[in-house]
């Protein structure tokens, strides 16, 4: 508990509590039982890290007989329990039962649901995969429930917005529903036809929009920027220049100039302080 007071006093920002919403109740179904297994993996394997260490202490001195446990067992144990996480995570319409807000609704391209960004706080490393939905969502749960039209051949959906599954051509007409009916909109640029065509919907909509360039090339997100401004008109009037600092994000709203913040390198703190000032003009 003394370290534990010691770090938090130092970093107090890793340890911010989410919404009260996100803390919702598990499910009541088989997703529970599911969950047992990878669950029970990841505990075996944190006694793995634990053995280790005891184990080598007589032979390297315990610092070192836990760092090697540590290397062997802990990044599997926080998949283990990832998936956890993604098994008992909420669906949509069981999400807006609970919380009654306007929703915010993510739009990508289903080929960019768990892409990654990197990690920069060091007590957290050791965790893994940070994706940028996942970022989008801690910070965005704030304004409403984050939803977003799952992968209808995902048996289970990956850690962040509350999925929503339609099968077939229902899917477009569902979407049209829930950019009216949300607070924001929230676009991650891609390279999908499906996308192109959620473009055009939002310009046909008074819907405030924010614009996320994910973590590529400069190169790959001119062409991205240039898919999203052939569709959605508002942003025509920003012109990228590749040599410069790309945006992290732009927010579009009406009767407003949009929003442009830009940063390098584009990780983990840097989306966060962009979603801090987004935040900070929000309000």
């Amino acid at each position: 508990m003394h370290i534990a007071r010691r770090l938090h006093s130092r970093a107090p920002e890793c340890h911010s509590r989410p919404h009260a919403t996100r803390r919702l109740s598990l499910p009541r179904d088989a997703r529970a039982l599911r969950a047992v297994g990878p669950a029970l993996l990841g505990c075996l394997q944190v006694f793995g890290v634990l053995a280790v260490a005891a184990v080598l202490a007589p032979l390297g001195g315990q610092q070192q007989g836990l760092a090697v446990g540590i290397r062997l067992y802990l990044p599997d144990a926080f998949k283990s329990f990832r998936r956890v996480r993604a098994v008992l995570a909420l669906r949509a319409e069981e999400v807006r039962l609970e919380d009654r807000r306007l929703p915010v609704l993510l739009l990508r391209s289903f080929a960019d649901d768990e892409l990654a960004i990197q990690r920069t706080n060091p007590f957290v490393r050791y965790m893994g995969l940070l994706s940028l939905e996942e970022q989008i969502v801690a910070q965005l749960w704030e304004v409403g429930p984050v939803v977003a039209i799952g992968q209808p051949a995902l048996e289970i959906d990956p850690i962040g917005a509350a999925r929503e599954r339609i099968v077939g051509p229902l899917w477009q007409p569902r979407v049209q529903a829930l950019i009216e009916e949300s607070a924001l909109v929230v676009v991650v640029l891609g390279q999908t036809e499906g996308l192109f065509w959620e473009y055009e919907q939002l310009s046909r909509r008074h819907v405030s929009v924010l614009a996320i360039l994910p973590p590529r090339d400069a190169d790959v997100l001119a062409d991205l920027w240039q898919h999203f401004t052939t569709a959605y008109p508002p942003a025509r009037s920003i012109a990228l220049e590749v040599a410069c600092e790309l945006p992290l994000l732009v927010w579009f709203r009406a009767d407003h100039e949009p929003l442009i913040v830009s940063g390098q390198p584009r990780d983990e703190r840097s989306y966060k302080l962009a979603f801090a000032l987004w935040s900070q003009n929000c309000t």
